[in-house]
């Protein structure tokens, strides 16, 4: 199971790109993976997946400037 795409645009403009996988309902509760300093969010699409099959709606996110957040150039 591959998490839906979503895209939130910050007040200033930046796009961040982040991974949506919804938990069956109902849920127990929503987990919010912050990723650590650097690490694309993909690292923690296993996670992920394996908190929506036990109850939890997860998001796991790119920071700026990493990942699928980052722009074509980082100027």
């Amino acid at each position: 199971m591959d998490g839906e795409e979503i895209e939130v645009i910050c007040a200033d403009g930046i796009r961040l790109v982040g991974h949506l996988w919804p938990a069956r309902e109902p849920a127990a509760g929503v987990v919010i993976v912050n990723a650590a300093t650097g690490v694309a969010a993909r690292f923690y699409h296993a996670y992920a997946r394996f908190l929506a099959r036990h109850g939890f709606h997860a998001l796991t996110y790119d920071y700026r400037g990493i990942g699928q957040s980052r722009p074509e150039t980082l100027k």
